[in-house]
């Protein structure tokens, strides 16, 4: 939604340098190119989010088995312990996901919403090929 805003205001008060309707055109070029940017960025944190998981899961696996390496007379108890500590990296590591997860997917729709809000805008540009703004 702030990148709908930020849009909104740069489209407000950058136009008047260009005539009309060819002004407005090349803002939403623009915007359009900072949008598929913007969407480049969203799948580069997914693709790191992800790959750090991967990187914490493979650490708590190796700590657990060393945990159990390192002591094989364990007792019960400790081997008990053991698990739920492992049990707990794991539920951690779940939520972190999917937290990043919503995250994503919220930002994944304001950039829906955004290139909605920029074809509406061009359509309007375009239907009446006049300035939405006066300089």
């Amino acid at each position: 939604m702030k990148l709908v805003a930020l849009l909104i205001f740069t489209l407000l008060t950058s136009v008047g340098c260009m005539p009309g309707a060819e002004a407005q055109r090349a803002l939403l070029a623009q915007a359009d190119r900072g949008v598929s940017l913007l969407g480049g960025s969203i799948d580069e944190r997914q693709r790191r989010h992800e790959a750090e998981q991967a990187r914490l899961r493979a650490r708590l696996d190796d700590a657990f088995d060393a945990d159990l390496r390192q002591q094989p007379t364990m007792s019960v108890e400790d081997a008990i312990e053991a698990r739920r500590a492992y049990a707990a990296g794991i539920d951690a590591l779940h939520d972190a996901a999917m937290r990043t997860r919503d995250a994503l997917a919220a930002d994944r729709a304001n950039l829906r919403a955004t290139r909605a809000a920029l074809a509406r805008l061009r359509a309007l540009v375009d239907a009446f090929d006049l300035p939405i703004f006066e300089p």
